[in-house]
């Protein structure tokens, strides 16, 4: 359910009232953008910055080759790191309980065709199957809205 009027809008979600401020409108589908280590990425759905870490990360020569920021289709198929199974994007914001109205708004990052992170919530297994030499990196998604 949605509610607006002039410098706010009201949504609920699972049982919960959501008022915020009217978003801008977001990149769409067809957007692409870039992200490296040296870069951060911005555009209306937020702040995109890659920060090293001690923990797992995007391996170096992935965030020095530079990653691609897009927005969701439809049909991704993604495998979380530490999960068993590929499944689609969509069902992992459902079970992540991400409001409906962000899951558009949350920028993926591709190296080539492969899905590596979903904004700074979920890196790809695919991680563990690089050797990590130098540093690795973490996602940091900062200045966007409320997602759950």
């Amino acid at each position: 359910t949605r509610v607006c009027w002039p410098g706010a809008e009201s949504r609920i979600y699972r049982g919960r009232l959501y008022l915020f401020r009217p978003m801008a409108p977001n990149s769409g589908p067809d957007y692409q953008g870039r992200l490296d280590r040296d870069v951060p990425w911005e555009g209306p759905e937020g702040r995109l910055e890659l920060r090293p870490t001690d923990s797992l990360g995007l391996p170096d020569s992935w965030a020095q080759q530079g990653l691609t920021v897009r927005f969701r289709v439809g049909g991704e198929r993604f495998k979380p790191l530490h999960e068993a199974h590929s499944r689609k994007l969509k069902k992992w914001l459902q079970l992540a309980g991400i409001v409906p109205w962000m899951r558009a708004r949350i920028p993926l990052l591709y190296r080539d065709s492969s899905l590596v992170a979903v904004g700074d919530l979920w890196l790809s297994d695919e991680i563990r199957q690089v050797e990590a030499t130098g540093p690795v990196w973490q996602v940091s998604w900062s200045d966007h809205p409320p997602i759950d």
